[in-house]
């Protein structure tokens, strides 16, 4: 496959050796790109130059000014060693990206955007370095490239590529249920995944969609919707990460049609409690929490789009999908297929030998749909009933006055049985505890009753909307220590 004429900067020359050993030349000794060959695939697909892969206030950046900007990075980079990414904006981000790649790095993705994740993630990786926007005070002192603004000239013709197997990310889980942990994930499984992800959630439907997401890129959700979407998938993506609903509606009129909003309830939630005017939305995409039929419907109202919603783990990435309007069940990505192996619950590709146990409780009701019953640390058992924390949370917020809530089970203490240790964190400025007792009690059984009620001005959210379990125990601990003290 011929694409074009290269001026090339004297690294995209080199050979690549990623962590297998092997080398794969990006370019011809005569300058010209001759395609993907067994073991290597296209960074960016359709392998079209010109195609806008991002949008901003000034207008659009295309595929060539990206690449521009990654040679123009990678000149200064080491060879191989491992590469932290924390750039914020998605552009950067890409062409941070790509540049550690040209050098034969492991691009990292630490789980939160602060330099205090550094120590745990690169332990004692050999070459580690920073890609970021602005300078970082982190520990330890490692290398810092800032790579941001667009080089001069513009001249870059040649499209990228990788080796299959090369490792091409290592991300991390986000750490709501403990210490976040590392995922390796090699160029092939990402580039895979990217049409059948396309394909679960309708955007193949959609004539070069424009996504403006929440979500940051450095978590598996954002990952595959605002990178691989664009690299793979022929969509385009709103280079900031906008967050209140002003900013939500500036970027979605700044993107042309078709406009897919990629969001969170957590977001979503202030969205519809606007009175923003938005621009049409062809779909809205959420994750990180089941929502209720309510309030997709509510959602849809006040958006005028579909509600689709994605579930998935790291390990795998998008895994499954439901219209939560409508449905109940989750459909699976067409490329995997859901079965019980011995009494577990598993997803397994269907072209090749690999299954992953889903990491919540699920009952397989085919191979291509699921029922998602809950984590089992979040299913809570009182007197021979059963509940769901992330039920029981999804009832205190509706009530009228709690801005945001969430139900935990406090760490173990000796002599509290487990109904003693069901406590709420609720931002609600206007209503006491008891009288959001008195409200819960329309909603769930009297056994599921939090004996503590925490008034919070914020709850402790990540950039996705998730609540981590330490954050939460720790901010528990705080409320009783000090309510002793009273």
């Amino acid at each position: 496959m011929h694409i074009g004429t290269v001026a090339s900067p004297n690294w995209a020359r080199r050979r690549w050796r990623g962590p297998s050993g092997r080398s794969s030349r990006l370019m011809s000794g005569n300058g010209v790109y001759r395609g993907p060959r067994l073991r290597d695939a296209a960074l960016i697909s359709p392998p079209d130059l010109s195609r806008t892969l991002f949008w901003e206030a000034e207008g659009s950046i295309s595929a060539r000014q990206i690449v521009a900007r990654a040679a123009a990075l990678a000149e200064r980079l080491p060879e191989r060693g491992t590469a932290v990414v924390f750039h914020e904006r998605r552009d950067y981000f890409v062409a941070a990206l790509i540049a550690a790649w040209s050098r034969g790095a492991t691009a990292v993705l630490p789980a939160g955007s602060g330099a205090r994740d550094l120590e745990g993630i690169i332990g004692g990786a050999d070459g580690a370095y920073c890609l970021s926007e602005q300078p970082l005070r982190q520990s330890p002192a490692i290398p810092v490239f800032i790579g941001a603004a667009l080089p001069a000239g513009d001249a870059a013709a040649w499209i990228p590529s990788l080796p299959m197997d090369a490792t091409a990310i290592r991300i991390f889980t986000s750490g709501s249920t403990g210490v976040p942990t590392g995922n390796d994930k090699s160029w092939a499984t990402l580039a895979a995944a990217a049409a059948p992800t396309a394909r679960m959630i309708g955007l193949d439907r959609l004539c070069t969609p424009s996504i403006v997401a929440t979500v940051p890129s450095n978590h598996m959700y954002g990952l595959e919707l605002t990178v691989l979407q664009v690299l793979q998938a022929g969509a385009s993506v709103h280079v900031e990460r906008p967050a209140y609903p002003a900013d939500i509606a500036r970027c979605l009129v700044e993107s042309p049609s078709p406009r897919v909003l990629v969001t969170t309830p957590f977001h979503l939630r202030g969205l519809m409690e606007s009175d923003i005017v938005l621009p049409p939305v062809a779909r809205v995409i959420s994750a990180t929490a089941p929502m209720s039929a309510e309030f997709a419907l509510s959602a849809e109202r006040r958006i005028c789009a579909p509600v689709h919603e994605i579930y998935g783990f790291t390990e795998i990435g998008s895994v499954a999908t439901r219209e939560p309007a409508r449905q109940s069940d989750w459909t699976m990505r067409d490329d995997l297929i859901a079965i019980s192996d011995g009494g577990v619950a598993v997803a397994a590709w269907r072209s090749f030998e690999d299954r992953k146990p889903f990491p919540d409780v699920v009952e397989v009701v085919d191979e291509r749909r699921i029922r998602l019953l809950g984590r089992s640390r979040d299913i809570v058992k009182v007197a021979g009933k059963r509940a769901s924390l992330p039920g029981l949370s999804a009832e205190l917020t509706r009530i009228p006055g709690v801005e945001d809530g969430v139900l935990i089970l406090m760490a173990e203490d000796e002599g509290r049985g487990l109904v003693s240790r069901l406590a709420a964190f609720v931002v609600a400025p206007a209503l006491s505890a008891t009288q959001i007792r008195h409200e819960l009690r329309r909603f769930i059984d009297p056994a599921f009753m939090p004996r503590y009620v925490f008034h919070v001005s914020s709850l402790p959210r990540n950039e996705t909307g998730k609540l981590r379990q330490g954050d939460l125990q720790k901010l528990a601990a705080e409320k009783l220590f000090r309510d002793e003290l009273l």
